[in-house]
């Protein structure tokens, strides 16, 4: 998240604790040693804010310390605890489930700095079987049951406020072409705007170019074998003319 927040905006956010240093911490029973660096940074890095957003560890079965952690990182800090998660087609009260589970982990009905909860990826499409997309780009048109949260979720009698929602933007999926350069450790010839395109369609071109031209498109990553000028010649000139 800082990567991303330091490479699209002008803000220059801490760096994070590594999850490894984190689990050495806590592994050695420094949990408080832990808890005294994370307010230390977090003060020295936020001079002069009027916000800061602060993301815990996301919880996952090989880190069951992660939310105690997260809880006595909000405590250290004095810190609002707002919840996220995501609607779920097939089961109507998940998300007050979760929510009502989340809160008891923090402190319960008694946590006054539990503020309320924010559903994510409103709309997400719902793949099953053979109908998962054969190219990110028909991920927004792709088959969901789902309609809004709020649709979906009897929250009349959730224990927590709804804060907000945040609906699915299938762009926000695509890789960025440096994002795959740095995956293979791959060598580029020509940089372009490597840091700013996305990918949302890969195409292998094993046929002919007369069966291809339809997948020139912008956006496309064209995988080719180094035996084929035919076709690096039909990408760099679809290039020129601005169609991909």
């Amino acid at each position: 998240s800082t990567e991303i927040i330091r490479h699209a905006t002008t803000l220059v956010p801490p760096a994070p604790f590594s999850l490894d240093a984190a689990e050495d911490f806590i592994s050695r029973q420094r949990l408080p040693d832990l808890l005294e660096q994370i307010v230390e940074r977090c003060k020295r890095g936020t001079v002069g804010a009027e916000l800061v957003v602060i993301e815990g560890m996301a919880p996952r079965p090989e880190q069951p310390f992660a939310t105690r952690v997260n809880y006595q990182i909000a405590r250290a800090l004095g810190a609002d605890i707002v919840f996220v998660s995501y609607p779920d087609p097939k089961a109507k009260h998940r998300i007050r489930d979760r929510v009502e589970l989340a809160q008891s982990e923090y402190g319960g009905t008694s946590g006054e700095n539990i503020k309320g909860y924010i559903i994510n990826k409103v709309n997400a499409p719902v793949y099953r079987g053979s109908s998962a997309p054969k190219a990110l780009q028909d991920i927004d048109a792709a088959p969901t049951s789902q309609k809004t949260a709020l649709d979906l979720e009897a929250m009349d009698d959730s224990p927590l406020p709804q804060l907000g929602a945040i609906p699915w933007n299938p762009a926000l999926v695509a890789p960025r072409v440096a994002d795959l350069r740095d995956h293979l450790d791959a060598k580029v010839l020509y940089e372009g705007d490597i840091n700013s395109r996305r990918i949302s369609n890969v195409a292998f071109c094993a046929r002919s170019v007369p069966t291809m031209i339809h997948l020139m498109l912008p956006e496309s990553l064209l995988v080719t074998s180094g035996d084929r000028p035919d076709v690096l010649t039909a990408i760099c000139l679809a290039a020129l003319n601005g169609t991909a």
